[in-house]
């Protein structure tokens, strides 16, 4: 992880958590407590990411 590489980690997070949903979902399995531990991975995963975001996004500095 550095400083202005703000595009990969959405991406991966997305790429870890979008298939459970996407496929559990066209499957019509919906059962809360079994999605339950997805659901909070991609809210964790979230928050990591917005309070990630000052340091993803910021700018280096060009010697």
């Amino acid at each position: 992880m550095s400083p202005g590489r703000s595009g990969a980690w959405p991406a991966a997070a997305a790429a870890g958590f979008l298939p459970a949903v996407v496929v559990l979902g066209a499957m019509h399995y919906t059962d809360v407590l079994h999605l339950a531990p997805v659901h909070f991975g991609i809210a964790l995963a979230g928050a990591g990411l917005l309070l990630a975001r000052p340091y993803l996004c910021a700018r280096t500095a060009r010697p």
